[in-house]
């Protein structure tokens, strides 16, 4: 048998052997993150600057309306006007009656700042465009080892992290409160065991809000009373709150002896009778 019949033979099975095994490597590869996050790589992943409760807006009222039914439209161009004559001294001061015009710099059609999730207001937002910090976020939170159940018993919304994919019908959104230390998921099923961050990521969920927003602000109503989240400790996770010595216990007393009972007296045995002598 020659050897191009022995390599003819052998390199079929090799095929057959060597190519599953490459495909299962590859593909366990790319799934080794949590569904959904393992179908998020082609998402747009924006992040957005939270409050912890959505700023009070004024109430429309009718001041400004210069002549009832007239369209918005001319009821500005009347206001605007009248400011402008005002500001020029045209018009005596107190012709105009007081809250007619609204106050110097103030809009009066002013929208209300956006909500996010119908809950919290956003005071910023950045979509991620560097691929560094994308796959620093797929990673955390498709990992199951990036949380934990030391969370505090507050939330504080800090940040969201919103995962837009077209394969999927809803946004995936992960609301971040870092001085509370846990996360809340939006459009999906929680696939983690805890909502608590870890020390290494809470570490970077900071990092990447101060490298966008700034510091990162205290709790919020709801969240004043919680503890600073813990020190990642060198393995990678919180330290554990210190413990507290328990009350001191005062301790149990002894019962007394008991008390014998007082003796009774005893009357003295009587002496016996002298017996009479032989009479003489």
């Amino acid at each position: 048998m020659s050897h191009l019949f022995i390599q003819r033979l052998v390199r079929p099975s090799f095929k057959r052997i060597v190519l599953p095994v490459l495909v299962l490597v590859f593909a366990s590869g790319c799934a080794s993150r949590t569904a959904p996050f393992d179908k998020l790589d082609k998402a747009s992943i924006t992040i957005f600057k939270l409050q912890a409760q959505a700023p009070a807006t004024a109430p429309a009222t009718p001041a400004g309306a210069l002549i009832p039914g007239l369209p918005p439209e001319l009821q500005q161009l009347g206001i605007q006007v009248l400011q402008q004559m005002q500001a020029q001294g045209l018009i005596p001061p107190g012709l105009i009656p007081p809250g007619l015009l609204p106050a110097p710099g103030v809009s009066p059609h002013a929208l209300p700042a956006p909500l996010f999730r119908n809950q919290w207001a956003v005071a910023g937002q950045q979509p991620i465009v560097d691929e560094a910090t994308r796959e620093k976020l797929l990673d955390l939170f498709g990992s199951g080892d990036s949380f934990n159940n030391q969370r505090y018993g507050c939330f504080s919304p800090t940040m969201a992290v919103s995962f837009q994919s077209p394969k999927l019908p809803e946004p995936v959104d992960i609301v971040v409160s870092l001085p509370c230390n846990q996360v809340q998921g939006y459009g999906l099923q929680w696939p983690h065991r805890g909502a608590g961050l870890t020390g290494e990521s809470h570490a970077t969920l900071t990092e990447i809000y101060s490298r966008m927003f700034g510091p990162v602000p205290p709790a919020g109503p709801g969240g004043a009373m919680a503890p600073a989240p813990a020190p990642p400790s060198p393995y990678g996770q919180p330290m554990p709150m210190a413990p507290v010595a328990p009350a001191p216990v005062a301790p149990t007393p002894f019962p007394a002896a008991p008390v014998a009972p007082p003796a009774v007296p005893t009357m003295p045995p009587m002496a016996p009778a002298p017996v009479p002598g032989p009479r003489n």
